[in-house]
């Protein structure tokens, strides 16, 4: 695995050039590309996202947008689909998601389990890029299988990391709790016999409480050293909040905060978006009480699954924890590269 000293590795390519809330897109019906081998890349944009990612990733449930996706499509951001083709057979596609400011857009495209159609995919989609005059470029490989890197080198590359772990729960399990480990068992029994109750809200006192929990999560992380980058804005969760696609969880015992986790939905699937545990909630099986309450929540509500984010490769502790709700593995390849230019940042001026 391999990590750039210039840019976090989950730095998102937008809110990196400290840009302000997206712009609708505009854009046509649709683009296509020829490559040189004969085939030919189409760009749809607002695809049906639930039924283009079950289609083209059958089989792997919870995949389809990465988490960053989501969260910009919720945001306003415009979402493609991309499909290549060799005549009127299609071999493979992609999700799409641009997301425009004032003068910059980064668009970031995820794919899963292989790269469709080598580096002919990787001219494609910057022209594509081209096209939409987006001034910093993601690639996302998701894949069931641990390998070397697959994404080529890149012009003008920011950030590249491979190996990273993508916890996913599949919620549509009879009974998803029969998945958990035994320590995650132990200490959800034991914030139960600790009487600790589980809540949803969105007051003011509660966001307080999420805040500053969620502070002294990232601040523990970033001592050990991990990429706090992708930390949620309190701006960000009022409006998922207020919006209704975010939801605060919080584990309360006598009427004090434990445990508390910002979760939102976009279609059928759930993403946990921050969130922090007291001291005292660590010792009495908090966080995994209210997670577990979070997964049981989402089954209830014929959700499908929940993205637990990405855990690095080397901090043990996190990954066990994720594991524990039997959560299946993924491992994620980003390479992100800079395409700005004076011309391009002027057309999304104008755009």
């Amino acid at each position: 695995m391999t990590h750039p000293a210039a840019a976090p590795a989950s730095a998102n390519p937008v809110t990196n050039n400290n840009l302000s809330a997206p712009r609708t897109e505009r854009h046509p019906s649709e683009l296509n590309f020829s490559l040189p081998n004969g085939l030919q890349l189409t760009c749809r944009p607002k695809p049906d996202l639930a039924a283009f990612s079950q289609k083209l990733w059958s089989g792997t449930p919870g995949i389809g947008l990465s988490a960053l996706q989501a969260r910009a499509v919720l945001g306003g951001a415009a979402s493609w689909s991309l499909v290549l083709n060799s005549g009127e057979t299609s071999i493979g596609g992609a999700v799409a998601v641009v997301e425009r400011g004032r003068v910059n857009a980064g668009l970031t495209v995820t794919m899963v389990n292989d790269l469709p159609g080598g580096e002919f995919f990787i001219a494609a989609v910057e022209r594509f890029a081209a096209k939409l005059a987006v001034t910093s470029i993601s690639f996302e490989l998701i894949s069931s299988t641990e390998h070397p890197a697959v994404i080529p080198p890149l012009a003008r590359e920011t950030v590249r990391y491979c190996g990273e772990r993508l916890y996913v729960v599949d919620t549509t399990n009879a009974d998803p709790t029969k998945a958990f480990s035994t320590n995650t068992r132990r200490n959800i029994n034991k914030a139960k016999k600790g009487l600790i109750q589980a809540t949803v809200t969105a007051d003011a006192s509660a966001l307080k409480h999420h805040a500053h929990m969620s502070d002294d999560s990232m601040s523990r992380r970033e001592k050990r050293g991990e990429s706090v980058a992708m930390r949620g804005s309190q701006d960000r969760v009022k409006r998922l909040l207020a919006s209704g696609d975010g939801r605060l969880f919080q584990a309360v015992q006598d009427e004090q905060v434990l445990s508390s986790k910002l979760v939102f939905v976009l279609g059928r699937h759930g993403y946990y978006y921050d969130g922090g545990t007291s001291p005292e909630g660590m010792t009495l099986g908090a966080s995994h009480f209210l997670m577990a309450h979070i997964i049981e929540t989402l089954h209830a509500e014929n959700r499908v699954s929940l993205n637990l984010e990405i855990a690095s490769a080397g901090n043990l502790g996190l990954m066990r924890y994720k594991e524990g709700f039997g959560s299946q593995c993924w491992f994620v390849e980003r390479v992100s590269a800079d395409r700005s230019s004076a011309w391009r940042k002027l057309r999304n001026i104008v755009m």
